[in-house]
């Protein structure tokens, strides 16, 4: 398996965790979510900076903005692993380790 693969792999999962209620798609409130959770629980000194409760929902919307192929505002599985390969910086922010 080559690094790439490894990588979609493991993107595949973090886009389960990301898609709460499992209906195939990563809406703007999930995100939020998602990332205030592990920004919570980070001991980094850049994830430190979420203390922001603002932070989390404007990543989230640029995120989806930036990855949404389709405009219907929120993400499948596709456009979130496209975007996430695509833009390595905003992979690290929403997928931790993933570089």
């Amino acid at each position: 398996m080559s690094s790439n693969d490894k990588i979609v792999e493991k993107l595949r999962f973090v886009f389960n965790i990301y898609d709460l209620d499992n209906d195939g798609r990563i809406h703007q409130k999930e995100m939020v979510k998602v990332i205030t959770c592990l920004y919570d629980v980070s001991d980094s000194s850049n994830l430190s900076l979420m203390k922001d409760e603002n932070l989390p929902k404007n990543i989230a919307k640029e995120i989806i903005k930036k990855f949404d192929k389709d405009g219907n505002k929120c993400l499948t599985q596709n456009e979130f692993i496209d975007g996430c390969l695509e833009y390595a910086q905003v992979r690290s922010l929403i997928v931790p380790s993933s570089n």
